[in-house]
């Protein structure tokens, strides 16, 4: 819920301002900030901030979008698809680097081995029990 509020009341907040022309820049700024209001709230109310981010990020798409101008559109997708790929990179070197972290230290290779056979096996059972609910 807070972050549907929040979703909602960005949208209600640049339908108001559209008539002062913002330039986009600002509009991408309060768009980011509500993002943010709605991450604090959650922290704030002891909620999940992820769900509440999710939602927010739901109901702006639905809403608050619709309000930016089109200059702001286009930088507002532009923006969210680098922090994306930016975000995305981090979260591949920090594997990378974690990887090699626990490659110097001692690995159980029949561990590995035993859970590749124990997942694959799930993995199979699953499939083929899905399959043969759909048919």
């Amino acid at each position: 819920m807070v972050g549907v509020f929040v979703g909602l009341f960005s949208s209600w907040f640049l339908k108001k301002l559209k008539p002062l022309r913002l330039h986009r820049l600002y509009e991408i700024t309060l768009v980011m900030c509500f993002a943010y209001i709605a991450w604090i709230l959650a922290v704030q109310f002891s909620l999940s901030p992820i769900i509440s981010l999710l939602f927010n990020g739901v109901t702006m798409s639905h809403y608050t979008y619709y309000n930016l101008s089109f200059q702001g559109r286009d930088l507002s997708a532009v923006t969210s698809k680098l922090l994306s790929l930016i975000a995305e990179a981090f979260v591949f070197i920090y594997l990378g680097l974690s990887a090699l972290y626990y490659l110097t230290h001692s690995v159980s290779i029949s561990f590995i081995i035993g859970e590749i056979i124990i997942v694959s096996g799930c993995r199979v059972i699953l499939i083929l029990s899905f399959s043969w609910f759909i048919e």
